[in-house]
């Protein structure tokens, strides 16, 4: 049976890369994004063929101001099923913090990266734990929160938020056939990375979402990828407190 997929966050990096491997399987799918433009591009890439037997629906929302009960009905108008949920939308305001955001970009910051997500869960919550069917829901969350530090902040703070939410869902629905997988990605190369540098390898967006695409329905809690950085974390975490505060980066400095 045609398996339906949805992905929140599917224009760029591993979102956008999902897409081509779900659509290369036969999947159905309900892509979201920010940008109608976006989304258009991404339909016009897949061979008008194959387009007569997947349907793929385009829905432009931001997730600021998602809602979220429109978005599971039309979901559900569309598919009919639901076999997973992908949620890969991130926004990140890069060596700016703390008092440096202006209230409108931590909005973004959390609504981008916690809030909606969990408003979209929410609207899907009766219908996830009433399916007879296996449902894999997949949140991509980040390195960045595995420890505190005067970096990215809020943004760690959400991603955090985002898979302690994804755990207590995971143990409500440990009776029923719903699989929650969650990866913290370390160093990807996608359009937001492209100038960055560093001395820890950069895996590529299509290495990783073929990862998650081949471990889709698998049994995992949390993964860290690529995998050298569920060492680095633990290295992290054994730094003393003291060592680790003289450790902050200079977040005021000027561009």
């Amino acid at each position: 049976m045609k398996k339906k997929s949805v992905i929140v966050g599917c224009t760029s990096g591993v979102g956008r890369a999902l897409v081509d491997n779900l659509f290369e399987a036969g999947h159905d799918l309900f892509l979201v994004g920010r940008q109608m433009n976006d989304l258009d591009e991404i339909r016009k890439s897949f061979l008008p063929a194959k387009l007569e037997k997947q349907k793929v629906t385009l829905f432009c929302a931001d997730l600021e101001q998602i809602d979220a009960g429109c978005f599971f009905r039309k979901a559900i108008d569309e598919l009919g099923q639901i076999d997973n949920l992908f949620f890969d939308s991130r926004i990140l305001f890069d060596r700016k913090d703390f008092q440096r955001l202006e209230v409108s970009e931590i909005n973004k910051l959390v609504w981008s990266n916690f809030l909606g997500h969990i408003h979209i869960l929410q609207a899907f919550y009766d219908y996830i734990k009433s399916a007879n069917h296996e449902i894999n829901i997949v949140g991509i969350s980040s390195a960045a929160c595995m420890r505190p530090r005067n970096q990215n902040t809020i943004y760690a703070a959400s991603k955090r938020a985002f898979e302690f939410y994804l755990n207590g869902l995971a143990q409500d629905f440990s009776e029923s056939r719903v699989r929650i997988q969650l990866y913290r990605l370390g160093f990807i190369r996608t359009r937001m990375s492209k100038s960055a540098k560093s001395v820890i390898p950069f895996a590529s967006a299509e290495e990783t979402s073929k990862m998650i695409f081949d471990n889709l329905g698998s049994n995992i809690q949390l993964r860290y990828y690529p995998k050298f950085w569920f060492l680095i974390s633990i290295i992290y975490s054994c730094i003393p407190r003291f060592i680790f505060s003289k450790m902050k980066r200079r977040t005021h400095e000027t561009k």
